[in-house]
Parts: C-alpha cells; structure tokens; sequence
C-alpha cells in the first residue's frame, strides 16, 4: 500500500508465529551437533537468538522461536561452511498455528560426497520442475531428459522414470530435499538410483560437457 491509497475493503491478517523445535541427525539416524537452523516463510525469517539456540547441541537439538507458520522451508547449514562436515539443507514443512511450540519430524542431514572445490560429476540427465504452487510436501523427481551418450543414457535412464531413492536413502515427497547432497559427486564416483518399480541403476558420474 502506499500513502493516500484507498484501503476500503482491504483486509489484513497478521499471521500468527510459533517456536518451532526439532533434532538434526545423519543419514544413520545419529545426531548432529553445531548446525545452524533457520525458517522462512510467507516473507517472514524465524533464526538465532542470543542464546543460540537455533544451533544444534550435542543431541542434534535446536529451537527457532518466532518461526512462520505455513508452508515453510527448514534451512539447515554447518557454522563452519568452508570445512563443515555435512551439506546444507532446506527441507520442506507445514506448520499450522495450534499453539506456542511445534515440534518437527527429525530432519536428515548427508556428509559432503566431493572435496571442497572439487569439481561436481554429471549424470546426464535432467529432471521434471514442479508446478507453480505445487505442494512441496508431494515431490516427485520424474526424469524429463536423458542427454544422448550420457552415463544416464549408458546405464538405461529414462525419460518418465520416477527416482525414489539415491544409495538406499528415500528421496520422495518431503525426503525430496537429500537428491542434492546424494547426487553432488565427483567424476567416476558410483551412484544408485532407485527407480519406482523397483529396478535400481548404478550410474557412472563422467565429466561436465
């Protein structure tokens, strides 16, 4: 709005903020301490505090206070960028406004696959966008493209193949957020993709063209 506007009719509804609260772990399920978390949201930023207690304590703990409500993204990164032993993450959540503090589902954090400066490996192959609005909660990673002579192409990839899991760990719906961090390799390193189905693909990480 801007001075002078004509507001008649204009409603405006604050949104309510909530303390959210959870545990980051491994991809083995133990936690990890030292990780920094944040939320946002609808334009509004929920993070630290005097306290720190946004940061990750030694049982893989944290707590954002002031966190938007609604579809929001959980972003998990190490305090230690340059030489943090985990990836980032940015996980997906709904929160609805029932009460002062929510707690989490626990959010799965993978240890970098490639050196610090290291050059990333290519699979070859390219993946569906969401639609606009869709539900973040509801992801499906659908090949769109396959590049010709690719290790994608190599090891039988398909456009319409729907991947499910990357090395055993499940990347559908919410899990959706890990494809990065699993698939962020460097050249000749072996991943698996396991497709909807059930049939698995160990592909080759070549060079990017």
């Amino acid at each position: 709005m801007t001075a002078g506007q004509d507001t008649t009719g204009v409603r405006v509804e604050l949104a309510p903020k909530v303390t959210v609260r959870g545990t980051v772990v491994d991809l083995d399920g133990k936690p990890v301490a030292g990780m920094e978390v944040s939320v946002s949201g609808a334009g509004a930023w929920g993070g630290g505090d005097q306290d720190k207690r946004n940061v990750t304590d030694a049982t893989g703990r944290y707590e954002v206070a002031h966190a938007p409500t609604g579809k929001i993204n959980v972003r998990v990164s190490s305090r230690n960028w340059q030489d943090g032993e985990y990836d980032n993450a940015s996980m997906p959540a709904v929160i609805t406004a029932s009460g002062e503090a929510v707690e989490l589902p626990p959010i799965r954090v993978s240890k970098r696959r490639i050196e610090r400066g290291e050059v990333n490996g290519d699979f070859g192959h390219g993946l569906k966008e969401p639609e606009p609005g869709a539900d973040p909660m509801l992801r499906r990673l659908v090949v769109a493209v396959v590049r010709p002579g690719s290790p994608a192409a190599a090891a039988g990839l398909k456009p319409g193949d729907e991947v499910i899991s990357i090395d055993g760990q499940d990347v559908t719906g919410p899990n959706a957020y890990l494809l990065n961090s699993l698939t962020r390799v460097p050249v000749g390193a072996v991943v698996n993709f396991g497709l909807a189905g059930g049939a698995s693909l160990a592909i080759t990480a070549g060079p990017r063209p």
